[in-house]
């Protein structure tokens, strides 16, 4: 199978306002494959959006704050994925885009605020930095 995310200069060629997606499955080749297959069901539930920004040396990687995010928003977090880099003389930063869901309700404030101090609190054990970190997420 293969996914695939149409292109946001044809989204807007096609006054499409929000993300859409293209998926090809080869039946014939699924049907052959000897594997149990897994899958999950998608959530009714609304997922919210985190963005945090972590200040870090120039040759850590991406993926080991990853690592730290992932330990931080436990069970709840869906997806994390880097958006932007910005590399300077001494350091880098790097901003990280999460999801977050719970499967059987909708996150409430509290629940939301508590997943987000988790990653934080993770991402600073892990000995980094985040510049601008409100009060309320320390």
């Amino acid at each position: 199978a293969e996914i695939f995310k149409l292109h946001p200069a044809v989204a807007e060629k096609n006054k499409i306002k929000s993300n859409a997606y293209l998926f090809c499955i080869n039946f014939d080749e699924l049907a052959k494959s000897k594997r149990k297959l897994k899958y999950e069901q998608i959530s009714k539930f609304p997922a919210v959006a985190f963005d945090i920004t972590v200040q870090a040396p120039k040759k850590a990687l991406a993926g080991d704050i990853q690592g730290l995010i992932r330990k931080g928003g436990g069970k709840n977090l869906l997806d994390v994925e880097v958006f932007s880099v910005y590399e300077r003389e001494e350091d880098k930063t790097v901003s990280f885009r999460m999801h977050f869901a719970a499967k059987d309700h909708t996150l409430v404030h509290d629940e939301i605020h508590q997943l987000q101090k988790n990653v934080v609190a993770a991402i600073l054990k892990g000995k980094y930095e985040i510049p601008n970190l409100p009060d309320d997420l320390k």
